[in-house]
């Protein structure tokens, strides 16, 4: 068998076809490395909203049970570091208002009449950091309160 000079010659890889696969498979890594920082932190941004969320319920679920719903302005802390803020202000909506202050029919059997009611709005914002930045969460409720 007779062997061509130039067969050992393109038997191989040239160096410059191994650095432009290097370079490939370097952008092709680095691409999948940025993919996965997004989206691991985008997975650490959602745990910050959900545990925000179940802050807020939390905080809006005592409103009105282990304190009364004064207007005015309170905050705190979470054993945890989560920073609170609730708000509770008159809720002015002059078509309810009218629905629920108009004295219902007697009761019968009692005699009695149901007691008044008026709303009021609550609002609990919830402010936590993540990483370098600044979140924050407000979920907004309205309770009925008797009129004093």
């Amino acid at each position: 068998m007779i062997e061509r000079p130039d067969s050992r010659r393109n038997a191989g890889f040239s160096l410059l076809e191994v650095l432009v696969a290097f370079t490939v498979a370097a952008l092709a890594l680095a691409l999948v490395f940025q993919i996965y920082g997004r989206g691991a932190h985008a997975l650490v941004a959602a745990d910050g909203y959900a545990r925000a969320v179940v802050v807020a319920q939390s905080i809006l679920a005592s409103a009105g049970v282990e304190d009364t719903l004064e207007p005015g302005e309170t905050e705190g802390e979470t054993a945890d570091g989560w920073r609170w803020r609730r708000q509770v202000e008159p809720y002015q909506d002059p078509e309810l208002e009218a629905l629920l202050t108009q004295a219902p029919a007697a009761d019968g059997a009692r005699g009695t009449r149901a007691q008044r009611l008026t709303l009021v709005e609550v609002r609990v914002a919830v402010d936590w950091h993540d990483g370098l930045r600044q979140r924050s969460l407000e979920l907004v409720s309205l309770r009925p309160v008797p009129v004093q």
